[in-house]
């Protein structure tokens, strides 16, 4: 093990532990953070609002859907094993014995099932690029970018 990856795994341990270990938020159940519905109906009400802003043509939504299938089924297992990668990292940095070596090696696999899912991102993203027309692009990045304006400048809870 080199000692990149030791502090790597000492670091990634240290941040498990300062989470907070509470009760799950209702939108990691199935459940949106805004409404009493599951993931499916948040992403078919995700793609009318982006097929209604874009301007899609009926091709495009037919194949919109048929990449969103594919993306679901590929990041499904991807998520699963984070979620079981991240659960073992915890389970070892809470364990009476502590084991570097098991650590290093648990945060080793939670490293390479993120770097997964990233991988799986990017290409979805890269496929989701080659179905859109250029001005569409345009209108999507402002539209993400407007998002990412509203998220940051929010005002804090009183």
């Amino acid at each position: 093990m080199t000692m990149r990856s030791t502090v790597l795994a000492a670091g990634l341990a240290s941040c498990l532990l300062a989470l907070p270990l509470a009760a799950q938020p209702p939108w990691l159940d199935g459940h949106s953070k805004r409404g009493d519905f599951s993931s499916e109906e948040f992403q078919e009400r995700h793609m009318k609002r982006m097929a209604r802003h874009l301007d899609l043509s009926d091709t495009q939504k037919a194949q919109l859907d048929t990449l969103q299938e594919q993306h679901r089924a590929e990041m499904e297992p991807l998520h699963e094993a984070m979620t079981a990668a991240r659960d073992a990292l915890k389970a070892q940095a809470e364990a009476e014995v502590y084991d570097a070596d098991a650590i290093a090696s648990l945060a080793d696999d939670l490293g390479d099932a993120v770097a997964q899912m990233a991988v799986a991102k990017t290409s979805h993203l890269n496929e989701l690029r080659g179905i859109l027309s250029a001005e569409q692009l345009e209108k999507m990045q402002q539209h993400r970018e407007k998002r990412k304006q509203r998220r940051y400048h929010r005002k804090p809870e009183e």
